[in-house]
C-alpha cells in the first residue's frame, strides 16, 4: 500500500523523476519522465539514461551524477539540452552501509522561467537608457529611503560614483543640514 501511494505521488509530479544507479541506469521513472526520454514508464526500467540525453549535456551530467555518488552529498545545477534549459536536483540514496545505491534526480523544464527572466532584463536595461538619457538627476529609493539607482545626472549632482550612493540613504551622502531638508521631500 506504501509503495502504490508513494507511486502515485511521483507520477503526479510535473517534473521529470528517476531514480538511478550511479552508473545511469533508470531503476525507476515517473510518467513524465519517462514520456521526456521517448519510453513508458515501464519501459524505462534498466536502459541508461545517458542513451537518451543529448550531447550537448552528456558530459556535465555524467560528471555531476559521478559527483554525486562519490562525494553523497545533493547537488542542483542548471544545463541546456536541445536548446531548452533544465534545472536539475540530484540526490544520494544510501544503503545501510552509508554508499550511494541510488541516485534520486528531479529534472524540470525551465525554458519559460528564463526566457522571462532575459525579457525582463532587457526592459531593465532599457528602462536604464531611459533614465540616462534624462538631462536632470533622477534617483530611485526602496522602502527604507535608501538609494537603488541613479542617473549620471544625479551622480555628476552629488559628486560621487553610483558605486557610493546605491544602498545609502540621503544622510550618508549629503550635509546633515541638507539631509533632513531632502529626506522630508522624499517622504512628501
Amino acid at each position: 500500500e506504501r509503495d502504490r501511494i508513494m507511486r502515485a505521488i511521483i507520477d503526479a509530479s510535473y517534473e521529470s523523476i528517476y531514480l538511478l544507479h550511479p552508473d545511469g541506469t533508470i531503476e525507476m521513472s515517473n510518467e513524465i519522465g519517462a514520456a521526456k526520454i521517448g519510453l513508458r514508464k515501464d519501459d524505462a526500467k534498466g536502459k541508461n539514461i545517458f542513451e537518451y540525453v543529448g550531447p550537448g549535456a552528456v558530459q556535465k551530467r555524467k560528471e555531476m551524477l559521478q559527483k554525486v555518488s562519490t562525494e553523497t552529498l545533493p547537488i542542483r545545477f542548471v544545463d541546456v539540452e536541445a536548446g531548452k534549459w533544465f534545472e536539475n536536483s540530484l540526490y544520494p540514496v544510501l544503503d545501510d552501509d552509508g554508499r550511494v545505491e541510488y541516485v534520486a534526480v528531479f529534472t524540470q523544464d525551465i525554458s519559460e522561467r528564463k526566457a522571462m527572466e532575459s525579457k525582463l532584463k532587457e526592459q531593465a536595461e532599457f528602462l536604464q537608457s531611459l533614465i540616462e538619457a534624462i538631462p536632470n538627476p533622477v534617483f530611485f529609493k526602496d522602502a527604507e529611503m535608501r538609494y537603488t539607482g541613479c542617473n549620471r545626472a544625479f551622480e555628476e549632482f552629488r559628486g560621487l560614483q553610483r558605486e557610493e550612493i546605491i544602498g545609502k540613504t540621503v544622510f550618508d551622502i549629503s550635509p546633515p543640514e541638507l539631509a533632513v531638508i531632502y529626506d522630508a521631500a522624499d517622504r512628501e
